[in-house]
């Protein structure tokens, strides 16, 4: 407070038979107060200090806790009002805790020796009154407000309580400063802190941030490097199979050209057998009978090389139907002896294979997808309840279709998380499917789990053993702040 405060008490019925004349006394004192200290001085008075209807004991004990100095109207009435003596006690208190005892101004204003303690609401407390000395204002009642006796005495009575008063009232201000910048500072250390905790805070999300972020983004490159590595495998296979495909037709080739030399190879011995044949004539009989049979078995054996490498060549060219096997030798050469001159060539024998045995098989990758994991022709088992939702009773417990239904995995919570859910259903159509599971229901709306949706919301949290993209969704809303995790 910046000026000295001062209280009025008085019996209201004392003003009113004195046609007003307490009011207009208090209204002197205040402004012969004022003039000496230089500055407005408040006196409250009970029609100001309490606003009608206010609780008038509470009203007073807050007016008089900013007072600095007291002025009761003693006179019979006062002392029988239980009022005043609450406001005397009230003051008296506050005074004790300002350390005085000398800022009561008694002013006596109708005489009272004919009042006993017994008679007053002050009883045995009427001695503290009376510790106080008593300004005589009986002499000046009937005297005009105006005239100079009433003056002199007012500014007597200014003089003594601004004497007391307004040292009271600066040392008071002092500690209310005081105080006020304890308060201030506490104030201001409270915002550090808590601009402390919410940077902390605030740090952490962005660490937390940026290490899941880190996280997903190693994923993403160890995915990818996985990928890379079964396209690489992939690569490598492929390359492995067209190599061994190649091989296997330069085989096939190598094979092809062995038999046609083999062939070429058996025609020209045959020819060079025929041309040795002919001097053998002229020689004794026993011995051209000889020649004559080792040509011929050399010309069978030639024959059948050729009709081997030409039944080899046909199969290759021809359609890939599996032929049948070609005889390694024919009835004439199985008939002719074996026996054959020191300066006939040897005969080159071939064993023609069939097609199929001559061509390997390759694997080459099936053209028929394998079917995925998971993916059966059953269809998916129809829901066990099928309804409008009648009313939500808490986020995670609904009645559909007149039946109460819990959700599983999930404990919820009523109030604005119960009508965010009601308005959430709402808007996908107000129908939920459910089905059963344990002692609860798992119920989408419009394909969507409904309380995966809710505790993603915040509107609900998750139970022991529930899925574990309720705890995923919980721990979102949770990062997000979100619902009942807003606080």
């Amino acid at each position: 407070m910046s000026n000295p405060v001062g209280f009025w008490s008085y019996a209201r019925s004392d003003d009113a038979h004195s046609d007003g004349h307490l009011s207009q006394l208090r209204t002197i004192v205040g402004k012969a107060i004022a003039l000496q200290y230089g500055g407005d001085i408040t006196i409250w008075q009970d029609i100001q200090a309490i606003p009608p209807g206010a609780d008038w004991a509470a009203s007073i004990e807050r007016t008089i806790g900013q007072t600095v100095f007291f002025i009761p109207i003693v006179t019979p009435r006062y002392l029988k009002s239980t009022h005043c003596f609450e406001e005397f006690q009230s003051f008296r208190r506050r005074m004790i805790r300002l350390g005085h005892d000398d800022l009561i101004f008694p002013i006596l204003y109708v005489s009272v020796d004919q009042i006993s303690a017994d008679d007053t609401a002050f009883g045995n407390e009427i001695e503290a009154l009376r510790r106080h000395q008593w300004i005589d204002f009986r002499p000046l009642r009937h005297a005009d407000p105006r005239s100079h006796e009433v003056g002199s005495w007012v500014d007597g009575l200014a003089e003594s309580i601004l004497k007391v008063s307004v040292p009271v009232s600066k040392a008071e201000q002092a500690i209310e400063e005081s105080h006020r910048r304890e308060l201030a500072q506490d104030a201001a250390q409270q915002a550090r802190e808590r601009e402390t905790v919410e940077k902390t805070a605030e740090e952490a999300r962005q660490r937390e941030t940026a290490a899941k972020a880190k996280a997903a983004e190693e994923a993403r490159r160890r995915e990818a490097a996985e990928q890379a590595r079964l396209a690489e495998e992939a690569r490598q296979r492929q390359a492995a199979e067209l190599a061994k495909e190649a091989e296997a037709a330069r085989r096939r080739e190598a094979a092809s050209r062995q038999a046609e030399e083999a062939g070429l190879a058996g025609e020209l011995s045959h020819q060079g057998a025929a041309a040795q044949a002919a001097p053998a004539r002229v020689v004794p009989p026993a011995p051209v009978r000889k020649r004559n049979f080792a040509v011929l078995a050399a010309s069978a054996g030639g024959g059948v090389i050729v009709v081997g490498a030409l039944a080899y060549a046909f199969l290759r060219q021809g359609p890939s139907t599996p032929a049948a096997p070609t005889p390694a030798s024919t009835p004439a050469a199985a008939s002719m002896p074996a026996a054959t001159p020191a300066s006939a060539p040897a005969p080159v024998q071939v064993s023609v294979p069939s097609l199929a045995a001559s061509t390997p098989a390759v694997n080459r990758p099936s053209t028929t997808p394998a079917p995925e994991a998971g993916n059966t022709a059953a269809q998916q088992p129809a829901p066990d309840l099928v309804g409008s939702v009648d009313q939500m009773l808490d986020s995670s417990a609904l009645i559909v279709s007149g039946k109460i239904v819990n959700l599983f995995g999930i404990r919820g919570e009523q109030g604005r998380a119960a009508q965010s859910m009601q308005r959430y259903l709402e808007s996908e159509g107000n129908v939920v499917k459910c089905f059963a599971r344990e002692e609860a229901y798992v119920c989408l709306a419009n394909g969507h789990d409904i309380a995966e949706h809710a505790v993603r919301n915040g509107w609900a949290r998750v139970r022991q053993g529930a899925p574990a993209q309720y705890a995923q969704a919980e721990q979102e809303a949770r990062h997000a702040r979100i619902g009942i995790w807003a606080m």
